[in-house]
């Protein structure tokens, strides 16, 4: 633990679970492969969800454990498809072996990119000669994933549809097109450092014209993400073109990787509608409103009725909010939040699962622990020590 960053904040909880959720994340890790399984519980069956590890890693990298960081990045160039993209599940007992699940979910092709520009810059500041042969050795499956992005903005101007963060449809996800925007921006500075000037300037067009599809009104044609008669961004347009206007703690992500300035009005009033709508349990954020699955689905792994009521908290969408109330200024609110989460987890600070019970303030227990929940929460602590900060540069 000492070889990476350690915390010391005001709260001997935030400390404390703060170390634990990255020794059970390293615990966690295929010693070999680097892979980590989306939760330790065996009804999760250990499989790696491309998307959640990619944020694992990213924890990793944040917290300075930058050897886990590498090994991981790795693997996941090692099992990228030809075309630039991932498969959802691998096995995390094989290194290269594929579980067929809801396809495709692209939103891990840009968090690749975001993770590597990442990992590049930190050993880069330690060890060029380091930072350069890691980028080396990974610029091709770079190029494939930003190639893919980039050659597949369609006329909309958004990348293409997938099944995104909640695996329920195919649709413009606003989660997918961040990762887009921001990965091709990744992408970009990366280019750079290679010297690729056609790649930067074509990642660099492409990141800002998905931020503009983005940004344009749901009223527009074609139709954008941002409901400009409600103040919030919406969480999806259909392939036919309709309108999702579901109010999804997810699209925070905008946020989080800098698409817009904490200041900005869009992103004020947009949190204000999400913690209007999705709030439980104090500062508990839901993922989306009426979501049942955790409550009523017959498909959640810890059976029908896991959760005590719909809309259970996640503690991810709380770590996102409490990364811009502390850019905000609201420093008294996201230590709340950070307090809230280590309230929230298991026995001995264990890092909870997907979800919290937000009617006994019980974690539940199928998804527990996941490593993806813990490195959100390493993330926002450091964020709100300003040691770290999960933002691009602007573009």
């Amino acid at each position: 633990m000492n070889s990476g960053q350690r915390v010391n904040t005001s709260d001997v909880g935030i400390d404390t679970a703060f170390v634990r959720s990255l020794i059970i994340n390293k615990q966690a890790q295929h010693p070999e492969f680097g892979s980590w399984p989306a939760a330790t519980n065996p009804s999760y069956q250990y499989k790696v969800w491309v998307r959640d590890s990619a944020v694992t890693a990213m924890g990793m990298d944040a917290t300075n454990h930058l050897s886990e960081a590498e090994k991981y990045w790795y693997w996941m160039a090692s099992v990228q498809n030809t075309d630039g993209t991932w498969h959802t599940n691998y096995n995390v007992w094989k290194a290269n072996e594929w579980i067929p699940f809801v396809e495709p979910e692209h939103d891990a092709i840009g968090l690749f990119l975001i993770g590597v520009y990442q990992h590049y810059s930190l050993l880069k500041s330690s060890d060029p000669l380091a930072a350069k042969t890691f980028l080396n050795n990974i610029w091709t499956q770079v190029v494939r994933a930003g190639d893919f992005i980039y050659n597949n903005i369609g006329t909309s101007g958004f990348g293409p549809a997938d099944a995104s963060i909640w695996e329920e449809q195919v649709e413009y996800n606003i989660f997918t097109q961040v990762t887009y925007s921001a990965g091709l921006n990744a992408g970009r500075l990366l280019a750079e450092e290679k010297g690729d000037n056609t790649r930067a300037n074509n990642y660099f067009m492409g990141a800002q014209i998905i931020k503009d599809a983005i940004l344009r009104s749901f009223l527009s044609s074609p139709r954008g993400l941002w409901n400009e008669s409600n103040r919030y961004f919406n969480r999806a347009i259909n392939t036919d073109g309709t309108v999702r206007t579901t109010v999804d703690a997810s699209s925070d992500l905008i946020w989080v990787f800098g698409l817009l300035s904490p200041t900005d009005t869009r992103i004020r009033d947009h949190r204000i509608k999400v913690l209007s709508r999705l709030t439980h349990d104090g500062y508990g954020i839901a993922r989306y409103e009426n979501d049942e699955f955790y409550y009523s689905s017959p498909y959640s792994p810890g059976g029908q009725y896991e959760a005590g009521a719909a809309e259970p908290v996640w503690p991810q969408m709380a770590m996102y909010a409490a990364m811009v109330e502390h850019w905000r200024g609201d420093d008294t609110t996201a230590l709340a939040r950070l307090k809230w989460y280590v309230s929230r987890t298991a026995r001995g600070y264990v890092t909870p699962g997907e979800a919290v019970d937000w009617t006994n303030g019980q974690p539940l227990i199928s998804t527990a622990v996941e490593p993806v929940t813990g490195s959100w929460f390493q993330m926002a602590v450091l964020t709100y020590l300003n040691r770290f900060d999960p933002r691009l540069p602007d573009f």
